[in-house]
């Protein structure tokens, strides 16, 4: 009977999401024969999804050095993402500067590490290309880009063309949502989250947005039913549980915003909720 690949196994348990006896049977691999470069490759993205950065960091760059080609550059592109989670953003950068400017996924890595350096102009105009090659995704990534980098004039400009491509492009709305709130056109940017929640009830940063409009123009009971919804699809989101005890605060309703901080203060006892708690009921900060 042939003797199963290890890496072919450990690749299956990968797909399937089973990443603790993918992560066993890679390590199998390193007495069997099995390519040194294809396991370190393999453990290397299992360690990434499961959260082991400093792992998965190691792992790509021993594999960078011992490959060339295709699987070098897998190996690189794998390293900076692994450095951009470990916050090490010079890194990354100084990794992604080694390939192909025109390589779209090197493009994008280098975006995100100059951004994450405070390099905003510079990540937005990295993605420059992105805007000719199309599809709504790099569009509303080129949007974001500009949005984060303050340009909101060219940011309003691809999250556009990003819409026309697909009405749908939920994360496309909700940058444009924000460039809307941004250029004093409240309404508009209602629209807009609106139309992200309809396609996502689940989007935190669209409904926390929306909230806080509501919130501004005095529209207390607006800005609740948009967090209500919210808690209904994903409970334990902390922030919007706190946004709501504020806003059931402002609406007179205390006994049930002190409800809802305690809630917050009950899952993570160090959340800034504490704060607002102690200012609206110093009493009851006590008690969680």
């Amino acid at each position: 009977m042939e003797e199963e690949d290890p890496l072919a196994r450990a690749l299956e348990y990968l797909h399937r999401g089973q990443l603790d006896r993918a992560a066993e049977a890679a390590q199998r691999a390193a007495t069997t024969g099995a390519g040194a470069t294809d396991q370190l490759l393999l453990l290397a993205e299992i360690f990434q999804r499961q959260g082991l950065a400093g792992e998965a960091l190691e792992r790509f760059r021993s594999a960078a050095e011992r490959a060339g080609g295709a699987k070098r550059e897998q190996a690189v592109l794998g390293a900076a993402r692994a450095a951009l989670e470990l916050g090490r953003a010079r890194d990354a950068l100084d990794l992604v500067n080694g390939l192909s400017r025109a390589d779209v996924r090197a493009m994008r890595l280098r975006a995100r590490a100059l951004a994450a350096l405070g390099r905003y102009d510079e990540a937005a105009q990295t993605l420059e290309p992105l805007r000719t090659a199309g599809g709504a995704g790099a569009l509303t990534e080129l949007g974001t880009a500009y949005l984060v980098a303050d340009r909101l004039e060219e940011a309003e400009q691809a999250l556009r063309a990003a819409l026309d491509e697909d009405d749908e492009a939920v994360a496309a709305r909700v940058a444009m949502g924000h460039v809307l709130a941004r250029t004093q056109r409240a309404h508009l940017a209602v629209q807009e989250y609106d139309a992200a929640l309809a396609l996502l009830p689940s989007h935190g940063a669209a409904a926390l947005a929306l909230a806080e409009i509501h919130r501004d123009a005095g529209r207390t009971e607006d800005g609740v039913r948009v967090l209500v919804d919210l808690l209904a699809v994903d409970p334990y989101h902390l922030d919007a549980l706190t946004q709501l005890g504020l806003l059931l605060h402002e609406a007179g309703r205390r006994a049930e915003a002190v409800a809802a901080l305690h809630r917050v203060l009950r899952i993570d006892p160090d959340h800034a909720a504490r704060a607002e708690l102690e200012r609206i009921d110093p009493d009851a900060a006590e008690e969680v």
